[in-house]
C-alpha cells in the first residue's frame, strides 16, 4: 500500500523487496512487474517528448501550462520553470481565446486543429508559428496538447522565392520591352535604306 501511494505521488521507485513464495510473495512479484512496466513506459514517453523536434506544451482547460518540453524552451527562450502555471497566451496570444476557454461540457476528445499564427519569444519578438492543438480527457481533467513549430525559416524562404520570381518576371518583361524597342529602332532605318535601294 505504501509503495503504491509513493508511485501515485510520483516516486517511481516503488519496488518492494520480499523473499516469500506464498500468496503475498506472488502479489509482490506481480506488483513489481507492473511497477517496472510503468517506469519503462513513463521513461519511454518522457524520452519521446524531451527529444521531439517540435515544441510540446500541455495546458489545462483554462490555458494554464502544465508541461513544456526542451524544444519549446528553445523556440520561445523560456525555461520550463518560467512558464509552468502561466497562461499559454503569454506564448501564443491567439490560442488563449480560441482553444482554452472552452466549456467542460464539450466532447471528451477534441479533433486536432492546425493553423499558422504568431508566437511571442521571451524578448517580446513575435514570430510565425505553426501550431496544432488537440484536447483530451485524462481522468477528470480536460487537457490540451499543443505542438508548436517555429516557421520563420520557411516563411523567409517562401519570401525569397517570391522575390526571385518577381525579379525573373521583371527581367522577362524588360527583355521583351528591349527586343520590341530594338526591333522598332532597327526597322525604321532599314525601311529607309530598303526604300532608297529600290
Amino acid at each position: 500500500d505504501a509503495a503504491s501511494k509513493r508511485m501515485v505521488n510520483g516516486d517511481m521507485q516503488g519496488k518492494i523487496d520480499l523473499d516469500n513464495h506464498d500468496e503475498l510473495g506472488q502479489i509482490v512479484t506481480a506488483f513489481n512487474k507492473v511497477a517496472s512496466a510503468l517506469v519503462s513506459s513513463s521513461a519511454y514517453r518522457q524520452a519521446v517528448v524531451d527529444n521531439a523536434a517540435d515544441g510540446i506544451a500541455t495546458t489545462d482547460n483554462v490555458g494554464k501550462i502544465i508541461s513544456f518540453n526542451p524544444a519549446a524552451e528553445k523556440i520561445f527562450g523560456y525555461a520550463a520553470r518560467e512558464v509552468i502555471d502561466q497562461k499559454i497566451g503569454m506564448l501564443v496570444p491567439t490560442v488563449q481565446d480560441e482553444m482554452f476557454q472552452r466549456s467542460q461540457t464539450q466532447d471528451r476528445k477534441m479533433n486536432s486543429t492546425t493553423r499558422e499564427t504568431e508566437g511571442r519569444r521571451k524578448d517580446g519578438i513575435l514570430f510565425p508559428l505553426d501550431r496544432a492543438v488537440t484536447g483530451t480527457q485524462i481522468g477528470a481533467q480536460q487537457v490540451y496538447i499543443a505542438l508548436l513549430r517555429d516557421i520563420t525559416e520557411q516563411k523567409q524562404a517562401a519570401m525569397e522565392l517570391q522575390n526571385a520570381k518577381e525579379a525573373a518576371d521583371a527581367a522577362n518583361q524588360a527583355k521583351s520591352a528591349f527586343l520590341a524597342n530594338m526591333s522598332h529602332e532597327l526597322r525604321t532605318p532599314l525601311n529607309a535604306i530598303i526604300g532608297y535601294s529600290e
